[in-house]
């Protein structure tokens, strides 16, 4: 960061992953700052409400925008798939403006194919979707 950015940087290490987490959640931690979440499930409220609403205990950046959190609200409320998913997205687009985290690609998976296989899919969770594969004995 200092030779790239200019920017002084001391590293903290802590000798647990919980002393860690305690001193994100309790605002101990004043500068960068690594965070990790995983999808329970594949929607984009899954990862709005708990990293950025105002009220959510794993907003762990702090971040707070009413309009971000009115339009949760009436995604969650909306009255189908189409409606919500348009206000995710246009919450989505406001993190994009304000950008409390800097996002990162971080990729565990790992796939390979053959032409035996057909129906290769991964999930959201970058997992290989085992029901849609067919393999041919041929």
């Amino acid at each position: 960061m200092t030779r790239t950015l200019g920017l002084k940087c001391r590293l903290v290490l802590y000798d647990r992953v919980r002393d860690y987490a305690e001193a994100v959640e309790q605002r101990k931690v004043t500068g960068i700052f690594r965070s990790d979440w995983a999808p329970d499930y594949p929607a984009l409220a899954n990862f709005l409400r708990p990293l950025f609403h105002s009220r959510s205990p794993f907003n762990d950046s702090g971040y707070r925008n009413p309009i971000f959190d009115t339009l949760l609200s009436r995604a969650d409320e909306a009255p189908d798939i189409p409606t919500a998913t348009a206000l995710y997205q246009a919450a989505e687009r406001l993190l994009a403006d304000d950008m409390p985290h800097v996002p990162l690609w971080q990729e565990w998976a790992t796939a390979g194919h053959s032409p035996r296989l057909t129906g290769v899919a991964m999930n959201y969770n970058a997992e290989l979707d085992l029901r849609t594969v067919t393999v041919s004995t041929r």
